[in-house]
């Protein structure tokens, strides 16, 4: 006889056991989330930690090259010739 009155329950309540499942697995969602984002945040200051340790970089491989762009690039096309395509 339990499990009758068990079933009865569950079949008129089935919208509140959904929305309790719903706010069950959100929350575990959230969670997994939260942790995920502590564990790439720490990793992520671990390795600013590094690179202000080693800033031994060559700044004289960063130099601008100026190019003279007048040589390099062909003239625009004329306008007018889209206009007289159709």
């Amino acid at each position: 006889m339990s499990s009758k009155v068990l079933m009865d329950l569950l079949r008129n309540y089935i919208w509140l056991w959904v929305i309790i499942g719903m706010i069950f697995v959100s929350v575990v969602i959230s969670l997994i989330f939260l942790l995920i984002n502590k564990c790439i945040s720490r990793g992520g200051k671990h390795r600013i930690s590094q690179l202000h340790r080693g800033f031994d970089i060559n700044i004289e491989s960063n130099k601008y090259q100026e190019r003279n762009f007048k040589d390099d690039i062909p003239p625009l096309p004329p306008r007018t010739q889209f206009l007289t395509a159709g």
